[in-house]
């Protein structure tokens, strides 16, 4: 989002509102979901897309869209892109400041497996700075994230490598673009694929600065990363996939046990209208299980 009192002279590098998660997204849990090779990556088609061409603050729309590109291989048209971000904007994305990373790779996942892979895509948050993030990045999945950034990251990236990991300065703008496997194991390439005229829409960043970067609270903690539904490998449990890692903390800290019933009743609808208001909840069914007031404990860092 771009701070107005100062100015970056980028047009077009902005697009973040804030970082949104809800108790709904499906968590990674190694052992318990696991996700096999992509059936592509970004290396097999290098799909690249300019933002410009459709909002100067569609970046979250955009980050999703290259996602999926690499996951399956197609290529979204101007047209449906144009398409996606009108569909944004009638969802709450604001058309002179951007939207929700989340949002918008719900969105793209929808669309994507009606229109382009006839099957369902599933997307996953993950901590950037977490062991399910490099697991997977290995593997050679893309991953849609965010960062805050100012003129003084975007002076330090153009030659090839952030070598940063504080601003000299105040954020003054949020963007969303997506990290893949670099062929230099020890280092993440990150793909602005928002800017390819830009002519520095490509670049590194050494492997240990990237929890530095989120510690700093340049990079936002959460991560997406999209997959064939049918490719998951998700052992029989009683457990949601939106719960799995919740879970695993809950039974570490003794809040539950290998007995615990996930779904079984654990509050009223006014425990989950307060849970609701207090913001770690984002939805109201009318009921509340204990797994779902497990990711709420989650959400309020009370399994930490």
């Amino acid at each position: 989002m771009p701070n107005n009192n100062e100015n970056v002279n980028l047009p077009g590098y902005w697009g973040v509102v804030a970082e949104e998660t809800s108790e709904e997204d499906y968590q990674l849990l190694a052992g318990t979901v696991d996700l096999p090779n992509p059936r592509k990556t970004y290396w097999d088609h290098q799909n690249q897309y300019q933002q410009t061409e459709v909002s100067p603050v569609s970046c979250t729309v955009h980050g999703a869209l290259g996602a999926v590109s690499d996951l399956t291989g197609n290529v979204f048209s101007l047209e449906q892109r144009k398409f996606l971000w009108d569909e944004a904007v009638k969802l709450g994305a604001d058309p002179s400041v951007g939207w929700y990373v989340s949002r918008a790779v719900d969105l793209v996942r929808k669309f994507a497996s009606v229109n382009f892979s006839k099957e369902e895509l599933v997307s996953f948050r993950v901590d950037l700075d977490s062991q399910e993030f490099t697991d997977n990045l290995e593997k050679g999945y893309s991953f849609v994230v965010a960062y805050r950034g100012n003129a003084n990251f975007q002076a330090d990236k153009n030659d090839g490598t952030l070598d940063l990991v504080k601003l000299d300065g105040k954020s003054t703008f949020g963007h969303c673009l997506r990290i893949v496997k670099h062929k230099d194991k020890n280092m993440v390439r990150m793909i602005i694929d928002n800017y390819p005229q830009s002519g520095h829409n490509a670049y590194d960043i050494p492997l240990e600065n990237l929890p530095k970067l989120v510690q700093n609270g340049i990079f936002y903690q959460s991560a997406y990363v999209l997959a064939y539904k049918s490719d998951v490998n998700n052992p029989p449990s009683l457990v949601s996939s939106f719960a799995v890692k919740s879970w695993q903390k809950a039974l570490l800290k003794g809040v539950v046990t290998d007995k615990s019933d996930p779904k079984s009743i654990a509050g009223t609808a006014w425990d989950e209208k307060l849970l609701f208001a207090a913001k770690f909840l984002t939805s109201i069914l009318g009921t509340l299980s204990l797994e779902r007031k497990i990711v709420a404990m989650d959400r309020a860092s009370l399994l930490d």
